[in-house]
């Protein structure tokens, strides 16, 4: 009998809300393994706690990752998906300033 529920994978990241990230290795994983999922057709949520800036930072990471869009072009589309989102300014910073120090999206295919 199917039942027509799909098996969960489950993640789960420790990510500071109120200072720039620290832990880059980890984001970029965490990046990268979201965008892969995406482009395999899965289901993916990303949630915090009110899930505003630590989802937005993960999310807005991944569609520049998928599209090669710049950052700031990440941050208005996940607030136009995500009213009220990314208000942390540290948090649009860092991904603003991915841009100008040169760090490109792979942009997946």
């Amino acid at each position: 009998m199917t039942t027509g529920v799909q098996a969960l994978d489950r993640r789960f990241r420790t990510i500071d809300d109120g200072e720039t990230p620290e832990d880059h290795e980890m984001h970029w994983s965490l990046v990268e393994l979201i965008a892969r999922s995406v482009q395999r057709g899965k289901k993916v949520l990303v949630h915090c706690g009110a899930g505003l800036n630590r989802s937005g930072l993960i999310c807005a990471l991944v569609y520049r990752e998928l599209t090669g869009c710049s950052g700031l072009e990440a941050v208005d589309h996940v607030r136009h998906c995500r009213k009220l989102s990314l208000f942390n300014t540290r948090f649009v910073s860092f991904i603003d300033g991915l841009d100008a120090a040169g760090v490109e999206s792979e942009a997946l295919p």
